[in-house]
Parts: C-alpha cells; structure tokens; sequence
C-alpha cells in the first residue's frame, strides 16, 4: 500500500487514473495528490476505489 497526500486542490482537468469507475472520458473536478513526489490528477470515483481497494492510503480517510 503506497501512502499518498491530497494537496487539497481541486482543478477541472483530466483523470489521470483509469479505475473502471473513473471520469476519464470527460474533463471534471479532479483532486491533485502527491504520489511519490510526482503530482497526480484524480477523479472522486478512482480515488475512493484506490483507497477501498487498498492500493493507495491517506492518512485518516475512510470510504464506505
């Protein structure tokens, strides 16, 4: 499991994860996170199934 951190910006780009969830086909609100030291741009839906699926985790996130 690789920890990464939200930078708490929130910009309208393209996801750059491709979870079977994700908002790729679209541009929408992405969250910006750190993953080792390379800036990522991340939609809601792949964001919370790369948490709840254990492959990502930050710190005092939950998903249900």
């Amino acid at each position: 499991m690789k920890t990464v951190i939200p930078t708490g910006e929130i910009v309208k780009k393209f996801c750059e994860i491709n979870e079977i969830c994700c908002l790729k086909k679209k541009e929408c609100a992405v969250t910006i996170i750190m993953v080792d030291d390379k800036e990522t741009h991340i939609c809601k839906p792949c964001l919370d199934t790369m948490i709840r699926d254990k492959k990502w985790y930050i710190e005092g996130a939950r998903v249900w």
